[in-house]
């Protein structure tokens, strides 16, 4: 779950993490491209949701309850675009980790 100032920060520690387990360099690149889309497209994601729940939340007269609405909204929406990107596992692998492999097999092999 990264917002967008975090985006570097996740890319940045999984090409250090990548180069400290001896990864080619090819396969570095590869997935800090990966992680930079992902993260992007989580924000993004959260972000078009939470839009969507502010439009029925602006009909709260109180404006502390929409606000706690949204807040809640935006919590729930960003952990889970995170679980379904990056946790769960279909046919044993996330989402990220098959897109991952999937561009360096295509783009860098």
């Amino acid at each position: 779950m990264t917002g967008t100032l975090l985006i570097p920060v996740d890319v940045g520690l999984g090409v250090i993490e990548n180069v400290q387990q001896g990864t080619p360099t090819k396969r570095v690149v590869s997935d800090a491209i990966v992680d930079t889309v992902f993260g992007l497209v989580e924000w993004g994601l959260s972000l078009g949701l939470t839009g969507v729940v502010s439009i029925f939340a602006g009909k709260i007269p109180n404006p502390y309850a929409a606000g706690a609405v949204l807040l809640v909204a935006d919590i729930v929406i960003s952990i889970g675009v995170y679980l379904i990107l990056e946790v769960f596992e279909f046919n044993g692998t996330t989402i990220i980790d098959w897109v991952t492999d999937r561009f360096y097999e295509d783009f860098f092999e």
